[in-house]
């Protein structure tokens, strides 16, 4: 069997399955990543750095940030146009802290710890947002875009992948070397 192939392993949870991929004869790589601790989840900043580095990720740089309406579109480019408008509004001249997170597979680890979908009641309950909107008042995390219609805050923003690191990186001033 070739060095290259894949085992997956799915773990069920109440809500959904999740699925981690590992390289069977090959070690996963340090690699680098962006997250950004919005402003609802500025009050558990100690709690995010800690949740992050107990699962063997380090923060080896981070920078305080006013978001601006550029930055907001080039981070939030490919978000629907009918959430895009409200996330926006919301995080439009906010402080936020911007994080370089570093560790094996570091993306995917991010992305299990944050939350691996943008509604914290979508993700598992053990999940940074999810554990954080489970302290925080629901009316207070909702955002509404019409009658029917919702948006949640999240507390934290995690790149989906390199090319996205890559140019967030970029867009905060942040050299990854």
């Amino acid at each position: 069997m070739p060095i290259w192939h894949y085992v997956v392993s799915y773990t069920a949870t109440t809500s959904h399955a999740f699925a981690w991929v590992h390289m069977k004869g090959k070690p996963m790589g340090t690699e680098k990543t962006i997250a950004m601790i919005k402003p609802e989840g500025m009050l558990h900043q100690q709690f995010i750095h800690h949740r992050l580095s107990q699962h063997g990720l380090t923060i080896v740089d981070r920078k305080m940030i006013v978001l601006d309406e550029k930055m907001l579109s080039t981070i939030y480019a490919d978000l629907p146009p009918v959430f895009k408008a409200p996330t926006m509004a919301h995080l439009n001249g906010q402080t936020v802290e911007v994080l370089v997170i570093q560790g094996e597979n570091a993306i995917r680890a991010v992305m299990n710890e944050v939350g691996d979908h943008k509604d914290p009641e979508q993700c598992d309950a053990r999940q940074i947002r999810s554990v954080l909107a489970k302290k925080t008042d629901s009316k207070e995390m909702r955002i509404s875009i019409t009658p029917r219609l919702t948006y949640c805050k999240n507390f934290v923003h995690r790149a989906n992948g390199p090319r996205e690191v890559e140019v967030q990186a970029k867009l905060f001033g942040i050299n990854l070397k």
